[in-house]
């Protein structure tokens, strides 16, 4: 492709989902931490255990939420020398410490209703000081689910980064990794002439809701269901009178760290599979390899490499190889476009070669691709 038919073409930036997302977080956080005031001194009056298991599942929602804010303001950060993907990954190591000092939290309290039941301080709860802090809980809640749940959806309106490579397999040369220069959106390489080409690429709404907006939803429905539980142990120790009903107080407690392990495990597991860069899920590798094979003249894929950058937001490299004797110049070009109108990548890299079969029948890179 000679250089006047070379393109470069930006897609417009969409900055707009992470501005949702860090004004849903404010507001949710202003809300946390109000009723974090209310339900402490609820706690007190009514001396419940189960309220003030609520207070620190709160105070850690709420430093949960402050970390979501801080990772988003980083996810926005551009590209720089020294983090030449900018810092996508921020939301993902935020998503994971809420997740950890959740289940720390949780496994504070659960030792605390232990205490409580072994040295029986428990029969003194009062429990209308519980029913109405416990309502004002699921409303309160009820509130801030609204708030996350409305048009929830994962945004990709950060800044892309442009990266390419030459990888060469003639005769006697070695291979190499070489650096494109960089842009704001996605790049695509190729070693013919050793030009880089630009592909124009409109972005495409992602189906995945922000990690950390997703995070701070989950917890809030663990707090209605917390508050709920709360409002019906107060019930019980209101219609009955037996000191051995008040049992449900820290009962609750327990109940309440079971709900929040299993509803943050689909989180914590989402964030490892980020940080190991495990083929995203919903992409099939192979799926991928047979589109790639079947564009004309293409004779070889291999150093095909997929792995998320964050969670709805993943990148692809590949290395095509072409008949020598054909003279295809689109091949790179369709090749992007199949990886981004099918596969909806946010980074691309394609590097165009010509196939030569005592060369690569003997590169252990060429022949190391997953099966």
């Amino acid at each position: 492709m000679s250089s006047e038919e070379t393109f470069h073409c930006h897609s417009k930036e969409k900055n707009d989902d992470k501005r949702v997302a860090k004004s849903k977080l404010l507001i949710v956080l202003c809300l946390c931490l109000l009723f974090m005031v209310i339900e402490a001194i609820g706690g007190v009056l009514s001396n419940s255990l189960a309220l003030f298991t609520d207070v620190l599942h709160l105070g850690s929602d709420l430093i949960s939420f402050l970390i979501s804010l801080l990772a988003i303001y980083l996810s926005q950060k551009p590209p720089s020398r020294t983090m030449s993907f900018g810092y996508h990954r921020a939301e993902v190591v935020g998503a994971l410490f809420s997740v950890l000092f959740i289940w720390m939290i949780s496994g504070i309290l659960c030792y605390i209703a232990t205490l409580r039941i072994i040295h029986e301080h428990y029969t003194d709860v009062k429990a209308d000081e519980m029913l109405i802090t416990a309502s004002l809980g699921v409303v309160f809640n009820l509130i801030m689910v609204g708030v996350l749940h409305t048009n929830v959806f994962y945004c990709l309106s950060v800044e892309h980064s442009n990266f390419g490579h030459n990888h060469s397999h003639r005769p006697g040369d070695s291979h190499s990794h070489t650096p494109f220069k960089n842009s704001s959106h996605a790049s695509y390489g190729t070693n013919n002439e050793s030009d880089a080409t630009y592909q124009p690429m409109e972005e495409s709404p992602s189906s995945s809701e922000n990690i950390n907006v997703r995070a701070a939803f989950i917890h809030c429905v663990g707090d209605i269901i917390q508050s709920l539980g709360v409002f019906i142990a107060a019930l019980i120790i209101k219609l009955t009178t037996e000191p051995k009903y008040r049992l449900a107080d820290p009962i609750c407690t327990f109940i309440f760290s079971i709900i929040v392990l299993f509803t943050t495990i689909n989180i914590a597991r989402d964030g490892i599979r980020v940080i190991l860069e495990a083929v995203p899920q919903g992409i099939s590798f192979e799926s991928i390899k047979s589109e790639l094979e079947a564009i004309e003249g293409v004779k070889m894929v291999h150093s095909l490499y997929i792995w998320p950058l964050t969670v709805g937001r993943n990148a692809v490299t590949v290395h095509l190889a072409k008949d020598a004797e054909l003279d295809n110049p689109d091949i790179m070009e369709t090749a992007t476009r199949k990886l981004k109108s099918e596969f909806n990548f946010s980074y691309i890299t394609v590097q165009v070669e010509d196939y030569n079969f005592e060369i690569m029948s003997k590169c252990t890179d060429c022949k190391q691709i997953c099966s």
